[in-house]
C-alpha cells in the first residue's frame, strides 16, 4: 500500500513538470507586447518606463523605432497633460507597424494627454477703446485661429457684407462658370461706392471671403485694392466669378482681419505682427497655434501613379486633439469639388496621407482652425470611432483625394 503511494506520487510530479515545462516553452513562443510612457514632466534621455518616462511625441516615435521588426504590439502611454509640438510629426515607413505588431498611441487609463500646438500670447495693453493689443509669440507671424480657453470660439474681424458691383451678363457666378470671357472674373471683384474699404494700406494683410451660392464659400488672400477703381484682387483664383448674379442667392462679400471689422466681443485681427481683440473673458489665456497641420501618418512619395507600401497599423485611442491654424486656399493648390477643399496640403490636427489599416478611437478633436482628420492620396481601412468634433475651422472628416481611397 505505501509502494503504490510512493509511485502515484512520482507519478503526480513527472505529470507536474512536464505541465511546467509545456506552460513555459508554449509562453516561450507567443510574442511580448511592449510598453513605452510618456509624461509632461519626463526627459527623453529616460528609457521611457512608467517610473522614468519619456517627454515627448517624437521621443516617443524614436523608442518605438527600437522595438519594431518583430512580433508583440507596441503602445505609448501618453500621462494627462498638455503636449506642445513646436513642428509636424511625421510617422513614415519606419514607423509602420503590421498586423502582427500594432503601434497604438494611447491615453494613460484615467488620464487626459493634448496634443496642440498653442503658445500663450502675453503682455497685453490697450489698443483704442475696448480693443486690446499684444505682439505675437516669437516665430509666429501670421495666423487665421486665435484661441481663448475661456470660450469656445473667438470669431476673426469681419467688414458688412457687399455685393459685387458687377451683373453677370449670364445671370450669376455659376451660370458663367465655363465661359472663357469670365475665367478672369475669378480673380477680382469691384465693391460698391455705398462700401467703405478699410485701411488700403493693410490690404494684403486681409482676406475675401464670398459666398456666391447655397452650397459655396471660400475664403481669399487678398492681393490688392485699387480705391479708385474700387477694384479687389485675390492671389487665388475663386471656384466662381466674383460677381453679382439673378439667382436667389446673390453673391455676398466681407473683407476678414480689418481693425474696422472688431466691435463685438471676442473678434480679433492680425495685423503686422500684433494682435488686436476685443475680449469676451480677458486675455490671461489667448493662445496662437504654431502649425496648420500636428501628426502626419506618411508613406511618403507623391502622385497620382503612387505605388509604393503604405505606412500601416498605427493607431491613436483616447487623445484629445486642439489648437491648430486655419490653412487659407493657395493659388497652385489643386482642389476638391466646388473648391470645398485643397487636395494632398499640409493641414490638420490628424492627417493620414498614404496609409492603410490604421484607426482613431475614443478621440477629442476640439477648438483648432483645421480639419480634425485628413485622409490624402492613397488612404484605405482608415477607422474613425466614437470620437468627439466640435469648433473646428474645417470639415470633422477630410478626404481629400483624387484616387484611391
Amino acid at each position: 500500500m505505501k509502494m503504490n503511494s510512493f509511485r502515484n506520487l512520482v507519478a503526480l510530479v513527472a505529470l507536474t513538470l512536464q505541465t511546467v515545462v509545456a506552460g513555459s516553452n508554449a509562453f516561450a513562443g507567443q510574442a511580448q507586447a511592449s510598453e513605452v510612457y510618456v509624461a509632461p514632466g519626463g526627459s527623453d534621455s529616460n528609457p521611457g518606463t512608467l517610473a522614468q518616462p519619456l517627454l515627448t511625441f517624437e521621443g516617443a516615435r524614436d523608442k518605438v523605432r527600437t522595438l519594431l521588426g518583430g512580433a508583440g504590439d507596441v503602445t505609448v502611454y501618453f500621462r494627462g497633460g498638455t503636449y506642445v509640438f513646436d513642428a509636424t510629426v511625421i510617422l513614415g515607413p519606419a514607423d509602420s507597424g503590421s498586423a502582427s505588431q500594432k503601434v497604438t498611441f494611447a491615453a494613460y487609463p484615467g488620464e487626459t494627454p493634448v496634443f496642440s500646438s498653442l503658445v500663450r500670447v502675453t503682455g497685453w495693453s490697450v489698443y483704442d477703446g475696448n480693443i486690446m493689443q499684444a505682439a505675437l509669440p516669437a516665430g509666429i507671424s501670421h495666423i487665421r485661429y486665435l484661441h481663448d480657453e475661456s470660450e469656445s470660439w473667438l470669431k476673426r474681424s469681419s467688414t458688412s457684407f457687399f455685393r459685387p458691383d458687377f451683373l453677370s451678363p449670364y445671370g450669376g457666378p455659376e451660370a458663367e462658370h465655363w465661359e472663357p470671357d469670365a475665367q478672369q472674373r475669378k480673380t477680382y471683384t469691384t465693391y460698391p461706392a455705398s462700401f467703405t474699404f478699410p485701411d488700403p494700406s493693410k490690404a494684403t494683410q486681409y482676406d475675401l471671403r464670398a459666398h456666391m451660392t447655397a452650397w459655396h464659400a471660400q475664403v481669399l488672400p487678398i492681393s490688392g485694392v485699387n480705391t479708385g477703381t474700387r477694384r479687389v484682387d485675390v492671389s487665388t483664383p475663386c471656384h466662381y466669378s466674383l460677381v453679382n448674379g439673378l439667382d436667389d442667392i446673390q453673391t455676398e462679400v466681407w473683407i476678414l482681419n480689418a481693425l474696422e471689422g472688431i466691435d463685438q466681443p471676442g473678434e480679433w485681427a492680425v495685423l503686422d505682427g500684433m494682435v488686436y481683440l476685443y475680449p469676451a473673458s480677458g486675455t490671461d489665456d489667448i493662445y496662437a497655434p504654431k502649425l496648420q497641420e500636428l501628426i502626419r501618418i506618411d508613406g511618403g512619395g507623391d502622385g497620382n501613379t503612387w505605388a509604393g507600401t503604405p505606412v500601416q497599423e498605427i493607431h491613436f485611442n483616447g487623445i484629445t486633439f486642439t489648437g491648430t491654424d486655419y490653412r487659407i486656399s493657395e493659388a497652385n493648390d489643386v482642389m476638391a469639388q466646388h473648391d470645398w477643399q485643397m487636395v494632398d496640403v499640409a493641414e490638420g490636427l490628424l492627417r493620414f496621407r498614404n496609409a492603410a489599416s490604421c484607426s482613431v478611437t475614443s478621440c477629442v478633436f476640439t477648438k483648432a482652425g483645421s480639419d480634425a482628420v485628413r485622409l490624402d492620396r492613397y488612404a484605405q481601412d482608415i477607422a474613425m470611432d466614437n470620437c468627439q468634433l466640435s469648433f473646428l475651422g474645417k470639415g470633422g472628416n477630410g478626404n481629400r483625394f483624387p484616387e484611391r481611397c
